[in-house]
């Protein structure tokens, strides 16, 4: 038995020595929340960037959907990383996890609809993924600029394809920009998720920002005097309260019981 498991450890091992995206597995990070780890199969991955953008300038983060205890208060324009969603009674909730002030991990859920997106690789491909065809050639070598889209501005990371066996960088689809570059997509580049680079010039660091991404159409953030106080949830209360006053009245049948006045015995 000892012997099987040390060839399979060195299979595993050679492996990830010819090519370590063999034995790659993404981690699906998963948020440390009570209703996500009971609810866990009926959530959606969504890994999304949002700004808070609530009606009345701010949302609230709450432990569960609809539920009665919130995390935290975010402001609008704050930014939000969504993990997954979640349907409650027709309604899509959305959980996120991030640290406080104190350094502490916090999970909430907020409707989606409280939300707005921030400008990325799906919103550029809903304005012009009818320009994307595919590619037919023999990708890129070298230093290779990423992206977060074409003309986005924003450099994801550099990638040196030499870290790879020099194999070419392949894409899948591509897109000609307005003075005719040729940009291509990878959904997935040794931890760099939906990512461009620019086929007619990879390794330009310097590329011009003809598409930044557009001013979000934001509510009026509200100011910070205005905010509501957070619930520190009601039913634990209750529930705290209801045990409380249990102890105490098991308490006081026990002393009745075993207490007798003094003289009792006398008056028989």
């Amino acid at each position: 038995m000892k012997k099987t498991i040390l060839a399979i450890l060195f299979v595993v091992w050679f492996m990830g020595l010819l090519h370590p995206a063999a034995i790659r597995a993404d981690v699906l990070f998963e948020p440390d929340n009570s209703f996500y780890s009971r609810n866990a199969k009926d959530c959606v991955s969504l890994n999304r960037s949002y700004y808070a953008n609530g009606s009345e300038g701010y949302i609230i983060l709450l432990n569960e959907p609809k539920g009665n205890h919130d995390v935290a208060i975010l402001t609008n324009g704050k930014s939000i990383y969504i993990m997954f969603t979640y349907v409650s009674n027709g309604k899509l909730w959305g959980i996120t996890e991030f640290y406080d002030d104190s350094g502490r991990t916090l999970s909430g859920w907020v409707l989606m609809s409280e939300l707005y997106a921030k400008y990325d690789y799906i919103e550029f491909e809903h304005e012009y993924g009818s320009q994307f065809y595919a590619y037919v050639g023999e990708g890129a070598v070298g230093e290779i600029v990423l992206w977060t889209w074409p003309g986005s501005g924003d450099v994801r990371r550099v990638f040196n394809t030499a870290n790879n066996g020099n194999s070419p960088l392949v894409p899948y689809q591509v897109y000609k920009d307005p003075d005719g570059r040729e940009w291509g997509f990878i959904g997935y580049l040794y931890g760099s998720h939906n990512v461009w680079f620019c086929l007619s010039d990879p390794s330009n660091q310097n590329l011009p920002a003809f598409h930044p991404a557009p001013e979000p159409a934001l509510v009026a953030a509200a100011s910070e005097g205005s905010l509501p106080k957070l619930r520190s949830g009601f039913s634990a209360t209750i529930l705290v309260i209801v045990l409380v006053v249990a102890v105490v009245s098991a308490t006081a049948l026990l002393v009745r019981k075993r207490w007798k006045p003094a003289g009792s015995k006398a008056s028989k």
